[in-house]
């Protein structure tokens, strides 16, 4: 979720932090539940400097150098889904909405740097033709048909 690094000066030690952000948004719903884009940025914030002063010791007082948040930007564009033979809207969704405004809060905080990387747009769905036809949108008699795609 993190990793820490050690920049070491006359008294104090300067720390940077690592996050992979992908992971850190995963697991924080899992373990703190949903929660909205400025609340999980003041507690992403608010966590590593936690962590920070608890590793602190009195002869070595730690500081914080800075947070690197390492993640991407929201995919946007239009899929379309083969089964529900519907165009699924990505830049409409609550995720991308969410994630948006989640990167913008972390924007805002001091000592964060965003490293954001682009996500490629390939086709998420590679079916060959026999299991298209096993993943119909038609479900009958406990079988799945697929009508003509």
């Amino acid at each position: 979720m993190w990793a820490c690094f050690f920049i070491y000066t006359m008294n104090t030690h300067k720390v940077a932090i690592l996050v992979d952000g992908g992971f850190y948004r995963k697991r924080a719903i899992t373990l703190c539940g949903s929660k909205p884009a400025e609340d999980r940025a003041n507690e992403l914030f608010n966590y590593c400097l936690q962590h920070l002063r608890s590793k602190s010791e009195k002869n070595n007082p730690r500081e914080l150098y800075r947070i690197f948040y390492y993640d991407c930007e929201p995919l946007s564009g239009c899929l379309f889904n083969p089964i529900s033979k519907k165009n699924i809207v990505l830049d409409k969704t609550d995720v991308y909405k969410w994630t948006f405004d989640f990167l913008a809060a972390l924007k805002q905080k001091r000592k964060v740097a965003l490293r954001l990387g682009r996500l490629a747009m390939h086709s998420p769905y590679i079916l060959s033709y026999q299991k298209l036809k096993e993943l119909g949108a038609e479900k009958s008699a406990g079988k799945i048909f697929v009508q003509k795609i």
